[in-house]
Formats: C-alpha cells, sequence, structure tokens
C-alpha cells in the first residue's frame, strides 16, 4: 500500500481539505446552452434520445455490437440498449448503483460491464487508495447477449475504466483517481466465458490505466498516465524505471507488459483507436494529446490535432479505413479522413465533455457529462464545414489580488517548514524540511517551487515540484469574526470550517500572532474523517500565504481497519529578498 501525502497546496482528493478554498470557475453555462441550441440545428451532431432516466446523468460509455444493436452505461448502474440502430433506447436495470464506465462485447453474445462504487459491495481486499470510498469494483457479464447477466467484483476500489478480451481472460484498465494516478495490471482468472466473476489476477504496473485494447490474441495495448507515485526503496521493475511512459504492450496475451517507445508527455492518455485489421492504433489524451503507432504499440509518434481541449475517446469507422473519430471536453468533436494526419473540427463546443464514442450504424454516437447524447451520420460529418475552435472559458474577474496578498507574494521569498508524518498502523514515520519559493508572479497568482532539502518524504511523496497559487482562490479568514462556522458540505460529503481564537506561534526568536482556522471534513460514506487545524500570521512580512504551522489528523477505512495518520507541519524560518 502507498500513501500519497500531497505537497502544501495541492488537492488530496475526495474527503480531504486544501487551505485555499475552492477556485472559482464559470463557464457561462447558460449562455452556452442557448449558443449549442442554435449551433445543433446546422451541426451534424444531432440529439439523441434517450429514456428520462438519463437525464442529469453522466453517461460514461458506448458500444455497438453490429449496425442495429447497442449499448449505453452511466452513472447509478444506468444501462441502456438498442435494437434498431440506435433510433429508440429501452432502460435495462441491472442491480447495481455503481458507476458503470464501460462497455464492451467480444461478440454478439459475449459482454463485459464494469464501474466502482457500489454501496452493496463488499469491501475491496486488493490495493486500496485512502480517502476513497471502500467498495471492491463491479464487473458484470453476459454469454448470451445481455439477456441475463451475472455480476462479480474486483478486489480494488479503484475506479476501473475498462474491460477488454480477445477471447481468453479479460484485462482490466484501472486507476486511483485523478489525485492518485496509480493502478495495477489486473486479469479475470479465467476465460470469461467460464469466469466465476470473482478470481482475479494482479501484478504492479504503477500508473493508471484508462484503455486497454487486444489488437488480437497476442498484441494488447494499455495507455494511461506516467509514473506519479514513489516507494521505497525504489522498485527495478522497467514499468517503473520508465517511469515517463503514457503506454504499454504486451506481445503474449498481455501475461507480460513493457513500456512502449515514443509515448512520452504531459499529461494522461485518456482512449484508444484501433484501425480495422489492426494496422494502426491512436491514443488521444490531454490538451488534444494526439499518438500513433503502426508497429503495434511498439513505438508512437505523436501527431497534431488542433485542438487545445483535453480528448477522452476516439473511434474508427469499421467500414472506411481512414475515417476516425475523437472527442472530449468542452462537447469537442474531430474528424480525420486520412487516418489521423489531419483533423477537423465538427462541433463549436459547448459546455460538458464527451467522454465515450462509438460507431454505429452508418455514423457515430457520441455520451457524456449531464446525460449528453449525439449521434452524427459519417457522411454529414465529411460535408460539414470546419466549425471554429470554442473561446476559452470565461473567469471571473474576481477582485485581484489584495495589497497584502502582493506584499506576501514576493518573487525570491522562501520559507523553511519541518514536516512530519506519522502512521503507527502501517509502522511508517517521516520526517523532513521542505522549502518553498515563490519563483513566479502573475497577474493572476504566483508560483511556488516546494524541494525537500533535508530528510526522506514519505513515500508517494515527490522531492520536489511545484503549486500554481490564485490569488481569487484564497480564502480571507480575516473577515471571519471568531467563532464563526461555515458549511461547505455537498454530495461528496460534509466540510465545515470555523475561525477559533487567534494564538501566538513562535518562530526562532520571535512570536507571531496567528488567524487559527479548524476545519472538518468526512466523505459521504463516512469512511474518512480529517481534522485540519492551521496557523495563518497576521503580519504580511510571513511570505506566500502567511502559512505558520498545522496539524492534520485523518482516519481512513481499509480493509484491516481505521487507520490514523498523524501530520504536522512548523514554519523554522523565512527570508524575504530585500528591495
Amino acid at each position: 500500500m502507498v500513501v500519497m501525502i500531497p505537497l502544501r497546496g495541492q488537492s488530496q482528493g475526495n474527503g480531504s481539505l486544501t487551505r485555499h478554498g475552492n477556485a472559482s470557475r464559470n463557464d457561462l453555462m447558460m449562455v452556452l446552452a442557448c449558443l449549442w441550441t442554435c449551433l445543433a440545428q446546422t451541426s451534424p451532431w444531432e440529439p439523441l434520445k434517450l429514456p428520462e432516466a438519463a437525464v442529469g446523468k453522466t453517461l460514461h460509455g458506448v458500444t455497438s455490437i453490429d449496425r442495429q444493436s447497442g449499448w449505453i452505461v452511466g452513472d447509478k448502474g444506468l444501462c441502456f440498449q438498442s435494437k434498431d440502430g440506435g433510433r429508440t433506447w429501452k432502460l435495462r436495470p441491472l442491480g447495481t448503483q455503481a458507476t458503470l464506465r464501460s462497455v464492451r462485447f467480444l461478440n454478439d453474445k459475449v459482454g463485459v460491464l464494469v464501474g466502482d462504487g457500489d454501496p452493496e459491495a463488499p469491501k475491496p481486499t486488493g490495493h486500496v487508495v485512502m480517502g476513497r470510498q471502500m467498495y471492491s469494483g463491479t464487473v458484470l457479464f453476459t454469454v448470451d447477449g445481455g439477456e441475463t447477466w451475472r455480476k462479480g467484483h474486483a478486489p480494488t476500489n479503484f475506479e476501473i475504466h475498462c474491460a477488454e478480451s480477445s477471447g481468453g481472460p479479460v484485462q482490466f484498465g484501472i486507476s486511483g483517481g485523478e489525485a492518485h494516478l496509480d493502478g495495477d495490471i489486473l486479469r479475470s482468472a479465467a476465460d470469461v466465458r467460464v469466469w466465476n466473476g470473482t478470481d482475479f489476477n494482479s501484478s504492479r504496473c504503477y500508473r493508471a490505466l484508462f484503455d486497454i485494447r487486444a489488437l488480437d490474441g497476442k498484441q494488447w495495448i494499455a495507455a494511461g498516465s506516467a509514473v506519479s507515485v514513489g516507494f521505497v526503496p525504489p522498485p527495478t521493475d522497467p514499468l517503473y524505471t520508465n517511469a515517463k511512459c503514457r503506454v504499454l504492450y504486451s506481445q503474449d496475451g498481455g501475461d507480460h507488459w513493457a513500456p512502449s517507445k515514443g509515448s512520452e508527455g504531459t499529461g494522461c492518455l485518456r482512449g484508444l483507436a484501433v484501425a480495422p485489421q489492426g494496422l494502426r492504433v491512436l491514443a488521444v489524451g490531454d490538451a488534444g494529446a494526439l499518438l500513433t503507432s503502426e508497429d503495434k504499440g511498439a513505438s508512437w509518434k505523436a501527431l497534431s490535432s488542433g485542438c487545445a481541449q483535453d480528448l477522452i475517446a476516439a473511434a474508427w469507422s469499421p467500414t472506411e479505413p481512414r475515417t476516425v473519430v475523437a472527442v472530449g471536453d468542452q462537447q469537442t468533436a474531430l474528424l480525420s479522413v486520412d487516418g489521423g494526419q489531419t483533423w477537423k473540427r465538427t462541433s463549436s463546443g459547448a459546455s460538458g465533455a464527451l467522454l465515450a464514442v462509438a460507431p454505429f450504424g452508418d455514423g457515430f454516437i457520441a455520451v457524456g457529462e449531464s446525460g449528453l447524447a449525439r449521434r452524427a451520420l459519417a457522411k454529414a460529418l465529411r460535408d460539414a464545414k470546419a466549425s471554429e475552435p470554442p473561446a476559452p472559458s470565461a473567469k471571473p474577474a474576481g477582485k485581484g489580488p489584495t495589497k497584502a496578498q502582493l506584499e506576501r507574494a514576493q518573487v525570491g521569498a522562501a520559507s523553511l517548514y519541518q514536516f512530519d508524518l506519522d502512521i503507527p498502523a502501517m509502522k511508517m514515520k517521516s520526517s523532513c524540511q521542505k522549502e518553498e519559493k515563490i519563483t513566479a508572479l502573475s497577474p493572476t497568482g504566483y508560483t511556488v517551487e516546494v524541494e525537500v532539502v533535508k530528510g526522506t518524504p514519505p513515500p508517494g511523496q515527490p522531492a520536489k515540484g511545484a503549486v500554481q497559487m490564485e490569488f481569487d482562490s484564497v480564502v480571507d479568514y480575516g473577515t471571519w469574526k471568531v467563532g464563526e462556522v461555515r458549511d461547505e458540505s455537498g454530495k461528496e460529503g460534509k466540510l465545515s470550517r470555523t475561525r477559533l481564537a487567534d494564538d501566538a506561534v513562535k518562530v526562532g526568536e520571535k512570536s507571531w500572532d496567528c488567524i487559527v482556522v479548524l476545519t472538518k471534513a468526512q466523505t459521504s460514506d463516512g469512511g474518512t474523517t480529517v481534522e485540519n487545524k492551521s496557523w495563518f500570521a497576521k503580519s504580511t512580512e510571513v511570505p506566500g500565504l502567511g502559512f505558520v504551522k498545522e496539524e492534520i489528523v485523518q482516519e481512513v477505512a481499509a480493509p484491516q481497519g481505521k487507520i490514523r495518520v498523524s501530520q504536522t507541519t512548523a514554519l523554522l524560518s523565512f527570508r524575504r529578498i530585500k528591495e
């Protein structure tokens, strides 16, 4: 098990706390919704009518079996089936509340649905992520074309993004979530036709896997993140030492995996698309990333998508070998008719993301957030004029940096902190000193470089990194009254902040008057509770946020029982650049 202790200032995922509040976001939903309504009249992507159960639900996966039959899956066990070429869809209850993320069919009879988060699933016995809800993954599989489904559970509380088979065991792509981009090689212990749904084989791959494709019985490809977790001592496995690699490939049906050359880059790769006959494979990802392989995944080269939005999924036409569609954030939809060499935007963009796309009949179906479901004929896509890219999301102007913020955010100013971690149940202790140095200033915020200068950081904690601070996201606790409580609870759990009585903290030979804030959080399933007590100097002489001290106690549900994590951070010294 690896415990991820984020650098101060980074987001810590569900149920944990950040010191800076939530950055405000204005995506102009009403304006963009109206814009989309107008554009939909001329766009090749037309709304797809689904049952009312889809309203407001995120649709994560879509697949077609042939020109007439297909499936769509999504939140809360949502599942729809079409038998008439996608003209009408029927709700198919599956008896699960899991977030279903993918649906794949090996042929017209054998199919697999996967997901996670079902509160009725058993507790996981395999790889877990502290802070996530402790439910085993959900696997549903059919051998009669979806007339009946058997349910199994994967022994991990990771997100399960996909399942693939070439006729033998099923390979699963899993991730610990965006805040914990880790994963395992997870496989069914037998052919899906005879598998009992509970026996798995697992080995480490040290990275999140978002998509897996079988080119044939032997050649497999998996795409996801680079390595972002640390271990003590560091493994010597090539899958770990090739840390920047974002694609793995197998030449023996998934028994063994190797890192793919040329797959390095920033961000994650989210989706794979295999051309008919498997002669070319495309990978799409964050910030419009586009890679291609013509040697069955062993090596990759970058192509230009001409797109700045995140691309999440892609699909090849089964009848037109050079036609492929990619979809992603801001309802981005791109078309290539030359095998991915050049691309045309076929949508002008709107709020929400398209998360999956599949060929269906004479065209493609794409689904995504908030019940998004669109259909486009291949001919209409080819004939459509290229659309303009969406304008960047408008960011509220805010009030700008305050005088105090500007006084603190002095380039070159550095603070030295003592960091201590104790996890008794895991017999883990860590102690180190970290320096936080302001290296750049902009009209909206500043950059802080964080580096461990003494001692050893905890496993999973990088020794060096950078944090982007936004002035508008910093909470001004000085405007709160002592004793004031603010409830910020939401669907992910309970969260409240309280300003306690002011306190003095000694740093070196000097005491600093501090504002003290207590934050309490609990995930919706009660699996994780956090108490965070922070001290902020009132004086602007202390750089950055004026952060002086912090005490965090976190309790996390794990298979072996409650695990208590104690973390303290204290300012040792600071220096400022004299003008």
